[in-house]
């Protein structure tokens, strides 16, 4: 049958996203549909075995969060690629895989600050900027401009 394919709404980023750099402006074709809301397209793909959800990364990629364990008992995140359509050309949406630049729908986020002095951007700037902020990104399942770095020491006995 014919494939819905769902996004979370109507002028959302991802949306934009899908139809400037995959679809090159083209018109939607009739089988998109928008929801109000990420829940909501998740909800609709677990209902609906013909449709597919287009969603941000950061939904299903705190594994320390109960409604990203909710969600993924309800659908499957499915891996994308290019390429000869090979088992090894499809990768799911892990920082590892956008950092190799072999996950190919990524967009690269920008903060810019229009502050005519230094104040509040200026500060969110500086602490997104910091470690703290980077590994908020990357605890999001984005990829952050400076990865964090985390050292594992291996002695015998046990990790330290």
């Amino acid at each position: 049958g014919e494939i819905a394919v769902v996004f979370d709404n109507q002028g959302s980023s991802t949306m934009r996203y899908v139809t400037d750099s995959i679809c090159e402006k083209a018109p939607v074709p009739k089988n998109w549909y928008a929801q109000k809301s990420n829940p909501d397209v998740i909800e609709y793909v677990s209902k609906n075995p013909n449709a597919i959800g287009i969603i941000g990364v950061s939904w299903i990629s705190d594994r320390d969060d109960t409604l990203t364990h909710s969600f993924l008992k309800k659908v499957s995140v499915v891996g994308i690629g290019a390429g000869s359509g090979t088992a090894f050309d499809y990768y799911q949406p892990y920082a590892g895989y956008i950092a190799q630049k072999l996950y190919p729908a990524t967009r690269n986020i920008y903060m810019i600050n229009a502050e005519g002095r230094t104040g509040l951007c200026t500060g969110f700037a500086s602490y997104i900027a910091a470690e703290t902020g980077q590994t908020i990104i990357l605890k999001a399942g984005m990829l952050p401009a400076k990865t964090p770095v985390r050292v594992v020491e291996m002695k015998k006995g046990g990790i330290k």
